[in-house]
């Protein structure tokens, strides 16, 4: 066994060890960081070039669908029309540009809360006017617009940023779609140009981006897109040809660029945050280590600080101890004295609550071991309840006539009754079933085992009858034969109890099988007992007079009296049971 001295040195050079162990862990593993971090901004960069890539093949598609809604449409009101409704099903467009074959350009221009507003040429080149003929330009010409030439002499092209005539101060960017071939003589337009809408596209970046990544998009020298952190931060073109993310932070990033997938006119900037040792992605990782390291540290500082006299205290602890088991009177071995450390009086105060707890617990095992001394039978139903056991059947017996015996023979020859009637349940019953006295004359029995033979001998009546030698004597018996748990019993044995009742009277031995409708005959035949006094006195029960006819000369031979009983409580009762049961209490003869 090792002394005190020894536990805590060990202690210590435990502590010593996690402590060296987790420090080597943290030099590994922090050359891993990096690595980690550029894995990652791999990995999330190539997924934003997707879907950086899916969102511009979106806006082609939906130049495609503009123009397939626009075929065989040649008046410009349906045009018009059509044009509109496809605007609103594609809120990432600002405006949508068309001009007709006949090189008149219409204008379709998303405003606040997402009203679009038409503008036209009513001539060729001619001022541009809104729906109520107001000039808004003058002297436009589609054709000298920066969407209206391709950079690449094909016939869909994506546009340069430029400055755009309706909104002044702000930037659009165009896709521009060229009516040629079979498709100019089905259409009754020439080209058509979408407009990007810009806080549409923000959103997306923000989407497809996480909360301290940085992401925008650039056209020439134009960031044309931002996402969330972007916007929050200051971005600086440095001399090297990339940019320079400042913050309060001073956080270091992964730099990734590229052009948009199939689109090299843009170009996408994504910085990842890089593998700093308490960065957002390593916390969760990081930080329990840390803790540890702290708590190990003040846990060395702590038991070396109080060793010396945590010691003395333990020593005097031990010295107060060593003579408690063999102590005469604990109580005064317990007693906290003046001068008890903290730890005496917690571990005296400890003991104390233990052997309460042990008094108690053996107050309730002796309460709960309850025999009859001489049948063996079990006197309290809590270990019925408490043992929770599965049973199978229940019944009850009752003794009726006991009290006449001791009346007329005196207390020694009712006692010798009863013992030799627990002595004939006991040979009867007690291999199968557990076995309850609730007093001297009922008995309740818990069919374990064998309910078919437990069924057959408690319905057999009188085979306790000739053990007696007293006419008066009955034995009255009761079962329900279906499962139960230990814990249900009480409620059965009510239910047995009720069914006695009904036959308690009763001259001589009966049986009676018990079941819920048994149980609700009996129910209603003692309700009709209890009230059918009160239902005569308040008018309840009353005569009907039905009259005697003779069949053949249909004259009136006399009247026979009829009892109804209508109850407010149950309605109409039958005559066949309360007439029955009124002769037996002598309300009736």
């Amino acid at each position: 066994m090792l002394s005190l001295y020894e536990k805590i040195r060990l202690i210590i050079l435990f502590l010593l060890a996690a402590l060296s162990f987790i420090g080597l862990f943290f030099i590994i593993n922090y050359q891993l960081v990096s690595e980690r971090a550029v894995k990652r901004a791999d990995s999330r960069f190539e997924l934003i070039q997707k879907n950086v890539g899916y969102f511009f093949k979106d806006i082609e598609r939906s130049a495609l669908t503009l123009k397939d809604s626009l075929y065989l449409l040649k008046n410009t009101e349906e045009i018009q029309r059509a044009v509109i409704l496809k605007m609103e099903m594609m809120p990432f467009l600002d405006s949508v540009g068309l001009v007709l074959d006949d090189n008149k350009y219409y204008l379709f221009s998303r405003r606040v809360n997402d009203k679009i507003v038409v503008y036209h040429q009513e001539q060729v080149n001619g001022p541009l006017v809104d729906e109520s003929g107001r000039v808004i330009f003058a002297d436009f010409n589609p054709s000298k617009r920066p969407w209206s030439v391709a950079s690449d002499d094909s016939n869909n092209s994506w546009n340069p940023a430029y400055n755009c005539f309706d909104r002044p101060g702000k930037k659009c960017i165009s896709f521009t779609l060229r009516i040629n071939g079979k498709d100019h003589d089905l259409l009754a337009v020439d080209k058509i140009h979408v407009d990007l809408n810009w806080r549409y596209l923000n959103e997306y970046l923000d989407q497809i981006s996480a909360n301290d990544e940085v992401l925008f998009l650039k056209q020439g020298h134009e960031i044309i897109a931002k996402n969330q952190l972007a916007r929050e931060k200051l971005i600086i073109y440095n001399s090297e040809g990339n940019y320079n993310i400042i913050d309060s932070v001073d956080t270091e990033y992964i730099a990734k660029t590229s052009a948009v997938p199939n689109n090299a006119l843009f170009e996408i900037y994504f910085y990842y945050p890089g593998g700093n040792l308490l960065n957002a992605s390593d916390k969760l990782f990081y930080l329990p280590f840390a803790f540890i390291i702290i708590v190990l540290l003040v846990v060395y500082f702590m038991t070396t600080r109080v060793f010396r006299r945590q010691f003395s205290e333990m020593t005097e602890l031990v010295n107060t101890l060593a003579f408690l088991p063999d102590s005469t009177d604990q109580i005064e071995a317990l007693k906290i004295r003046e001068g008890d450390a903290k730890e005496i009086i917690s571990i005296k105060n400890s003991i104390a609550e233990m052997k309460d707890a042990e008094i108690e617990r053996t107050n309730k095992l002796l309460s709960l071991i309850s025999y009859d001394q001489e049948s063996g039978f079990i006197k309290n139903m809590a270990i019925i309840e408490s043992n929770n056991n599965q049973y199978l059947a229940v019944g009850i017996i009752k003794l009726c006539g006991l009290e006449a015996v001791e009346a007329v023979f005196g207390v020694d020859e009712r006692n010798k009754i009863v013992r030799k009637l627990c002595q004939r349940i006991a040979e009867k019953y007690a291999q199968c079933c557990d076995i309850v006295t609730f007093n001297a004359d009922l008995y309740l029995l818990l069919c374990r085992e064998n309910v078919q033979t437990f069924t057959r001998k408690i319905a057999m009546v009188n085979d306790f009858d000739s053990s007696f030698g007293y006419r008066n004597l009955r034995i009255h018996k009761s079962a329900i034969c279906e499962p139960l748990q230990g814990e249900n019993a009480w409620s059965y044995a009510e239910k047995l109890k009720l069914a006695i009742s009904s036959i308690r009277d009763h001259m001589f031995s009966e049986f009676i099988f018990c079941d819920d409708a048994k149980l609700n005959e009996i129910e209603e035949n003692i309700w009709i007992a209890r009230n059918i006094r009160h239902a005569m006195e308040i008018g309840e029960l009353f005569l009907v007079y039905q009259p005697i006819v003779d069949i053949n000369t249909r004259a009136i031979l006399g009247a026979e009296a009829l009892c109804r009983w209508v109850s407010a409580e149950r309605g109409i009762i039958s005559p066949l049971k309360f007439i029955t049961i009124a002769e037996d209490i002598e309300v009736a003869h």
